[in-house]
């Protein structure tokens, strides 16, 4: 059931969205940069190069035409990625990137729709589900991140001091361990 605590997070962070608007935010290049177009489309269409600034708009272009079935994929591919991503850079205060991904692509639901997200997610992410096995089975077969996380690694503080896309990765993070790991913790998927 953790898998489905993640939509309870989402929530909040949904909820907090309202007060971004307040809020002045300072960038640097190539900040939460997509670098594929992603529409509202099967994660079984992506490649390891798609990165979540890529995903979690593709799952924002879903959530308008209130394709929940197909937003929820892309919202666990994007959950796993940037948890690999996560680990992989080493500012640590560039992983907030994913929660304003997440507010972002999430930011224009009612409460209405929100919900009714939440529902899908709650069924399709439920451990032991097939719907579940499903979306592990895509991501696997996807593979492991394939490229530089510049998209987070620009969102960390360390951006502003100099240390831009040249560095900001550990070496040793072994991706398909971590891909692994991610699938089964993240989401449960007991592969």
């Amino acid at each position: 059931m953790k898998a489905v605590k993640s939509i309870v997070t989402l929530s909040a962070i949904c909820a907090t969205s309202a007060f971004a608007a307040e809020i002045t935010n300072y960038s640097t290049p190539g900040n939460l940069a997509s670098t594929h177009v992603v529409r509202c489309e099967s994660i079984s269409s992506l490649s390891n190069k798609h990165t979540p600034a890529d995903t979690f708009r593709g799952m924002s272009k879903c959530l308008a035409e209130k394709n929940y079935e197909t937003a929820v994929e892309l919202y666990a591919f994007s959950k796993i990625y940037s948890g690999i991503d996560a680990r992989r850079v080493t500012d640590s205060t560039a992983r907030q990137a994913v929660i304003v991904l997440l507010m972002e692509a999430t930011s224009k639901l009612s409460k209405e729709e929100l919900k009714a997200f939440g529902s899908v997610a709650k069924e399709r992410l439920t451990e032991g589900s097939q719907s579940l096995k499903e979306i592990c089975t895509k991501i696997l077969a996807i593979g492991a991140p394939d490229y530089r996380p510049d998209y987070m690694i620009q969102h960390g503080m360390g951006a502003f001091g100099g240390n831009g896309p040249s560095d900001g990765v550990n070496p040793a993070i072994d991706v398909a361990a971590e891909l692994k790991e991610g699938l089964n913790k993240g989401l449960h998927c007991n592969i």
